[in-house]
């Protein structure tokens, strides 16, 4: 019979409790899936992650290009300093623009020169990198270059800058007749 306060003890059975315990197997198994979903995961971030610093500093890159192609087409000369960049959105600078030399010697060489550069950009899964401007016979373009590519492209474009400007400076002055 039921009592006031519903069905008395002794009238429910309760079913047996069964106790389910995992095999140490597939608790491995289950902590390895997520061990390597986890690792998975990092990694596309941080790859993610390289490729977004990358756009931005070449979208960075790309826009004062732009300002350099645009004076190229006006005027057929690099410019001797890139305007100020105001009222648009935090990109990083470029690092280093062209002095005198380098561009005397861009309007000059066969191949391409780098006339200018980004700060290095820190990467995490792949190597540090700049975005770099080159002239080429009138050609601008922009590319992402690492470090040490970096590097060693302005080592020897320096020391060919510089050979140049020995050679120029060598000969003698021509004086007016």
């Amino acid at each position: 019979m039921n009592g006031p306060h519903g069905p008395s003890p002794a009238q429910v059975t309760r079913p047996r409790a069964e106790v389910l315990t995992r095999t140490p197997r597939r608790f491995f198994r289950s902590s390895t899936l997520m061990l390597v979903g986890a690792a998975l995961l990092c990694v596309f971030v941080t790859l993610n992650r390289d490729k977004k610093v990358e756009r931005l500093f070449l979208l960075s890159a790309s826009e004062r290009a732009d300002q350099v192609r645009a004076h190229w087409d006006q005027m057929h000369a690099l410019p001797v300093e890139l305007p100020k960049r105001e009222g648009e959105a935090p990109r990083p600078p470029l690092e280093k623009y062209a002095d005198a030399n380098t561009r005397f010697y861009a309007m000059r060489a066969d191949e391409p020169v780098l006339v200018g550069y980004t700060p290095m950009a820190p990467m995490m899964a792949s190597y540090n990198g700049r975005a770099v401007i080159l002239f080429d016979r009138g050609e601008i373009t922009v590319r992402w270059v690492t470090e040490g590519v970096f590097k060693r492209m302005l080592r020897a474009q320096e020391s060919r800058v510089e050979a140049m400007v020995t050679q120029i400076r060598a000969q003698p002055a021509e004086l007016p007749k």
